[in-house]
């Protein structure tokens, strides 16, 4: 093939991408031997793997109760005609959706009382991780020793 033809081939490789088939070039290069273009074809897909392949990490929690997640979402109308959002929660690794809690806006304070609530409703410690979740474990840890010195 001639040097030119080939500087075109990859060029259109460049503008089609590696999904391109054999058909189409063909059709647009018919005078090239289908082996040279399925080799420069094949060439390219594996250039364009190694230089587009990403490095994904994933977490994956596989025991339930080890890691929850909370976050706010928007109801299409507010609940209750009051509520304009929702803290819902979620287990990681069970998908676990332990509450939903609807609220009229988002702040810190409302997390922080949501959260409380949590971990009273519960019984028990809920397993989120955050210096604000650490200093409500202790409130409530405090607490719970008060009212079982009251019995």
């Amino acid at each position: 093939m001639e040097p030119q033809t080939q500087r075109a081939v990859v060029g259109l490789f460049e503008i089609l991408g590696p999904g391109v088939g054999i058909r189409v070039l063909k059709g647009i290069y018919p005078n090239v031997a289908r082996r040279e273009l399925e080799e420069m074809l094949r060439d390219y897909r594996e250039a364009w793997v190694r230089k587009n392949t990403v490095l994904v990490h994933e977490l994956k929690w596989t025991r339930g109760g080890t890691v929850w997640a909370m976050d706010y979402t928007e109801p299409p109308t507010p609940v209750d005609a009051m509520y304009g959002q929702i803290l819902a929660t979620r287990d990681l690794a069970s998908g676990y959706q332990p509450r939903a809690l609807p609220f009229e806006g988002k702040s810190m304070g409302v997390t922080r009382s949501a959260i409380f609530k949590l971990m009273l409703w519960e019984g028990k410690d809920v397993p989120f991780t955050s210096e604000l979740v650490r200093k409500i474990r202790s409130l409530v840890s405090r607490l719970q020793t008060e009212a079982r010195g009251k019995e």
